[in-house]
């Protein structure tokens, strides 16, 4: 299949990424790599193809039909496991690897299987690299993974073509439980989430939303206009606009989750504004009141008397080493917790103060003296 002929999948899902999901280019493992994991795999796993796994092979031929994409663009493997996972891992542009559990398999119907198998490929067409939890992902990192959850769940949903298969497979997924002891009442899993107060925050931590966030927001896009005349082809305006869901979904991630982190991102960017402008007031060594009535403008009187008591209680070498000292922590400090969007920050309060204090060449300077103490 030609790669323009794979543009027509990725335009396709396109339309049904969540706003907050941001688009990229980029892959997570090169094609030796790839090849490499495909070896290692057909040594552990079992392949899903049409002599040796034919059930499962013609759900996965079915959901490929349904996202615009041909069932040779896609490797899928079992393996034994007692747990319940799928992962997608991505290489070539033209290329994705699908690793499902026997457990989760036997757990799943053929539509709720679908959804399974959607979910992992809409990463795929979406372009979100290899998603797994480990210690260099930051917090920002964390949001745009939850974010990016939302995105394949819808993929997922057009892939099994109903939302109590989708919601379902979530369900099962979570507990363990076959379909023996379950019932859907899609009312009674909403209502779950009502029961829970807000302003208690679940871990940051995961990779994806918490099931009732999932639910909720596979819920709202089933019902949206989008949904309804992209996928079930009705010729009325039904269903709230895809900008009002989206706006839903993302208020519920907040609310439940992000907050907090959204606060320690703002609160880091503000420390390391007020240790980028005092730096540039002090670069000629002086600190005069038009400069102070700036860092007073902008920083308020507190963080004026702040500055003020510890260029009065040391001497001026002390003083400088104090600051660039903390100017390296903040700046460190955001980079941790947000490494994309400190880049873009850092040089924004750069210029700014370049502006603001009529000083040039910031950032070298800045640069320069986090080595001296070095």
């Amino acid at each position: 299949m030609a790669y323009k002929d794979l543009i027509k999948a990725f335009e396709f899902a396109e339309k049904f990424r969540f706003t907050y999901d941001i688009a990229s280019d980029t892959f997570d493992l090169e094609k030796e790599v790839l090849k490499h994991l495909e070896t290692d795999r057909s040594h552990s796993s079992l392949i899903i193809n049409e002599k040796v796994t034919p059930q499962i092979y013609l759900v996965l031929h079915k959901v490929c039909k349904k996202l615009r994409l041909n069932s040779n663009n896609v490797s899928a493997y079992i393996y034994s496991s007692s747990d319940n996972q799928a992962t997608c891992f991505l290489g070539e542009k033209d290329k994705c690897t699908i690793m499902i559990t026997s457990n989760l398999i036997e757990l799943m119907d053929e539509n709720e299987l679908e959804f399974i198998i959607g979910h992992e490929i809409g990463h795929f067409l979406l372009k979100h690299g290899t998603v797994t939890h480990n210690s260099k992902m930051s917090k920002e990192d964390l949001i745009y993974s939850r974010y990016k959850e939302i995105s394949a769940d819808r993929i997922g949903l057009i892939a099994s073509g109903t939302i109590e298969s989708a919601l379902s497979s979530i369900v099962k997924m979570l507990s363990g439980l076959s379909s023996a002891y379950l019932r859907y009442d899609i009312s009674a899993l909403m209502q779950q989430i009502n029961n829970v107060h807000k302003g208690t925050y679940l871990s940051s931590e995961s990779t994806h939303p918490s099931w009732l966030i999932r639910v909720r927001a596979l819920q709202f896009f089933s019902m949206s206009e989008m949904y309804n005349k992209e996928i079930l082809e009705t010729n009325n305006n039904l269903g709230d606009p895809i900008e009002r869901v989206d706006e839903l979904i993302y208020n519920d991630l907040e609310s439940f989750i992000d907050k907090p982190i959204r606060k320690e991102i703002e609160d880091s960017k503000k420390d390391l504004s007020f240790w980028i402008h005092i730096f540039a007031v002090l670069d000629d060594d002086k600190f005069d009141k038009k400069e102070q009535e700036i860092i007073k403008q902008e920083f308020g009187e507190k963080q004026l008397n702040k500055i003020k008591k510890i260029l009065t209680s040391s001497n001026k070498e002390q003083s400088r080493n104090f600051i660039n000292s903390l100017l390296e922590e903040k700046i460190s400090g955001l980079a941790h917790i947000a490494p994309k969007e400190s880049q873009i920050f850092y040089r924004n309060e750069i210029n700014n103060a370049e502006r603001k204090l009529n000083i040039e060449n910031l950032e070298s300077k800045i640069v320069l003296s986090i080595k001296k103490i070095k």
